[in-house]
């Protein structure tokens, strides 16, 4: 699928954004391989309203830098990018999606995976997914390995931030993209007011690999706190998103020199 990048794709501190805002426009793509034209308007008619994603994993293949070079020598009118979505796994209630990004010149962007579960109408339980219609668009591959990290130490640095309405999608819970944009700026928020850093970080180190995992809902107007801390183990910046009343998300953040796992 090809989209269209826009001036607000082409900063380096909003590539991991971008990233998860085109895949998430074509993931659906994967049904038009599909022959059945009524079953192609159910299935996408359920995913819209209420598949919701679990985990997704992100290998960024150009650094933050270079992702700006490429992206406004492209075009200042705009950059096509090449959204390539690959159905990899089949649950029970959940799917996996592999996608693969690049620019229509053929420099590639990133790889990402996503792990989607399909809800009921309420948003609340998982339901079976339509496994024998699915099949013929299966095509296994490796996993896509991103290191997931432990608990928020008590001295981590936490930041403060309340959920727009503009940060949310039609199912009415914060959109996947902005659970990034708000993890980056909480990283770089450590970085300018407490000096948070580890061996060979950088205020200006982008992300080359991350991994993010959605565990409730976050609305408008709630309340978030985000605690960012450097593990040294994995050398890797780790957050955790919560409001008063549970952990919304949790995520590692690999700068660019320290991903090469």
């Amino acid at each position: 699928m090809e989209l269209v990048a826009n001036y607000v794709d082409y900063t380096a501190a909003n590539s991991l954004a971008a990233v998860l805002r085109w895949c998430d426009t074509a993931g659906l793509y994967i049904l038009q391989q599909l022959p059945d034209q009524i079953a192609k308007e159910k299935l996408q008619a359920m995913w819209m309203k209420s598949a919701v994603m679990r985990m997704i994993k992100v290998e960024m293949l150009i650094h933050g830098a270079a992702w700006e070079d490429a992206f406004v020598n492209g075009g200042c009118c705009g950059t096509a990018v090449l959204v390539k979505p690959v159905l990899t796994r089949l649950g029970n209630t959940s799917y996996t999606l592999q996608t693969e990004l690049s620019l229509a010149s053929g420099t590639p962007l990133a790889r990402v995976e996503t792990v989607m579960v399909q809800l009921d109408d309420d948003l609340e339980r998982p339901v079976p997914v339509p496994r024998e219609q699915l099949k013929p668009l299966l095509h296994p591959l490796p996993d896509l390995v991103v290191p997931s990290l432990g608990q928020p130490p008590a001295s981590c640095f936490t930041w403060t931030v309340q959920v727009r309405p503009s940060d949310c999608d039609l199912l009415g819970h914060m959109n996947n993209s902005s659970y990034a944009v708000l993890f980056e700026d909480a990283r770089h928020a450590s970085l300018r007011h407490t000096g948070l850093s580890g061996a060979g970080t950088t205020s200006d180190s982008h992300t080359s690999k991350a991994s993010i995992e959605y565990i409730a809902q976050a609305r408008a107007f709630d309340v978030l706190e985000i605690d960012v801390w450097w593990e040294a183990e994995h050398q890797a910046y780790g957050l955790c998103m919560r409001t008063a009343a549970s952990v919304v998300a949790r995520a590692a953040l690999f700068p660019f020199h320290a991903s090469r796992l």
